[in-house]
């Protein structure tokens, strides 16, 4: 479930009303690792038919009587002891914001443009902090790694630190994201593996919920 979840984070249209507005970086994101690994470019595409197809099925049965999935996230905060180093209340009011909107329990649903609305619904995925680091040991879900990347923001900070992707969705927090306000690669195919190393979610610490650094305008990036 958490492949699929990570191409519907990359396709959420950003909102943003600041001087300076950041695009979502996603398709800069795959251009670059397409570059690097052409040879995947094919297992790609099949993976997005088949995405298209459990769309298909999903709107067709809008989510009736379906199972809640739970997620568990982990944000690694990559730092050099400056504001993109946030407080934990904003990532807990980041989290707040993901599963408001993917249980649609928004209030601004009206607003939906016409070619999503007959698709929105609850999708029965909820989004929580993780409570157990990979040995085992008792975590809040958020890490904090000090490192000059994080004024790039690119796929390095990847290298710092990642928990295994078949147990945890991993989000890296900096203070650039590549150009961007936050970008990841699309989903691998169930059968395939590919772009395992990059899996994730990378995103500028001014992007994230809608408190301290943040703002509403940008909480849904």
């Amino acid at each position: 479930m958490k492949k699929y979840i990570i191409a519907l984070l990359g396709f959420i249209p950003f909102l943003g009303f600041s001087q300076e507005i950041h695009p979502c970086g996603q398709v800069h994101a795959m251009d670059d690792f397409f570059k690097s690994h052409p040879e995947e470019r094919a297992i790609a595409a099949a993976a997005k038919i088949e995405l298209e197809e459990l769309t298909r099925r999903y709107a067709q049965n809008r989510g009736g009587g379906m199972t809640i999935y739970t997620i568990p996230v982990v944000f690694h905060i990559i730092h050099n002891n400056g504001t993109e180093n946030i407080e934990n209340d904003q990532i807990y009011d980041a989290i707040n914001v993901l599963n408001r909107d993917f249980r649609l329990q928004n209030a601004d649903t009206m607003s939906i443009v016409d070619a999503f609305d007959q698709l929105a619904a609850d999708i029965g995925i909820e989004f929580r902090l993780a409570t157990k680091d990979p040995n085992g040991n008792c975590t809040n879900g958020i890490t904090r790694t000090v490192s000059d990347l994080t004024y790039v923001g690119d796929g390095q900070v990847k290298e710092l630190i990642m928990w295994p992707r078949n147990k945890y969705m991993n989000v890296w927090v900096c203070q650039a994201a590549n150009g961007a306000a936050g970008y990841t690669n699309l989903p691998e195919n169930v059968a395939g593996n590919w772009g395992a190393a990059n899996d994730g979610i990378v995103m500028r610490s001014d992007y994230v919920g809608s408190i301290g650094t943040s703002s509403n305008s940008r909480s849904r990036t």
